[in-house]
């Protein structure tokens, strides 16, 4: 068979899934568990309610969760910042929900619930201090701040939780030394993780400016902003001129990215 002909028959036999946009047989299906029960009853356990009493509307309901997993509307695994909920894709969950002040693993009084969403958003916050990253996200009648993901589903986490730790110890270290260069900034992520590859880390610069970005966005005018020091401006330029793929990504996000790459 002539290499064309066996580069179709590749083509052919790949399926991509029409929600999360990744080949069929590469997809993790979550377990269908009969035991989780539906959002909006799991919100009405009394092991929750009488949490729930002491908040002042519906709109303001939030909670933990643990073991958990989301997934696209054929059920497979997705990674939460794969792009889907921005899309307007329907992206649910399912876990053990747990009242704010239960940080443990421990499930015996969880309440387990499936399909909770759509997931209408999500965010990270503690960039600005202390040793926890939280992770929340929101479907329409609560937030849920995600504890431990189910084992299954830890695998995914993995990357996601790398470019966060990554995001954290960047901004950290800008906001102690804004003075500094790039090489500084380099030698310090290598001292907090050894094993760090610049690679990968190029790989992760598009969700590490997202988020510098959102986080800027919040400060006030008179607080420091990171993605304007000469520090990740030369990290960025650096980056960006080994890559046109990974320039285009985060030169949606930077516009001035593109008056000096142009």
């Amino acid at each position: 068979m002539a290499a064309s002909s066996r580069k179709r028959q590749l083509s052919q036999d790949l399926v991509i899934c029409d929600q999360c946009g990744q080949p069929v047989d590469k997809c993790v299906l979550h377990d269908d568990n009969s035991d989780y029960l539906e959002e909006a009853i799991a919100l009405s356990d009394s092991r929750l309610t009488k949490f729930f009493e002491g908040q002042q509307c519906e709109e303001s309901l939030e909670l933990n969760i643990t073991n958990y997993c989301l997934y696209d509307e054929n059920g497979h695994f997705i990674s939460i910042d794969s792009g889907l909920i921005e899309s307007d894709k329907a992206v649910y969950m399912k876990g053990y929900l747990k009242p704010l002040t239960d940080l443990e693993d421990d499930l015996s009084q969880s309440v387990p619930a499936r399909d909770i969403g759509p997931i209408e958003q999500w965010w990270i916050s503690g960039f600005d201090g202390g040793e926890r990253v939280l992770i929340g996200v929101q479907s329409s009648i609560c937030c849920y701040n995600l504890l431990t993901p189910h084992l299954k589903y830890k695998a995914i986490c993995e990357s996601l939780e790398f470019k966060i730790t990554l995001t954290k110890y960047i901004i950290e270290w800008i906001e102690s030394s804004p003075q500094s260069t790039c090489s500084q900034l380099l030698h310090n992520l290598t001292v907090k993780c050894p094993n760090l590859e610049l690679s990968r880390l190029y790989q992760s610069l598009p969700f590490i400016v997202d988020q510098i970005l959102s986080y800027d966005e919040a400060g006030t005018s008179s607080d420091l902003k990171i993605l304007e020091t000469p520090c990740i401006r030369q990290l960025i330029e650096t980056a960006s001129q080994g890559s046109l793929k990974l320039r285009s990504a985060i030169s949606k996000k930077v516009f001035w990215l593109k008056r000096y790459l142009c």
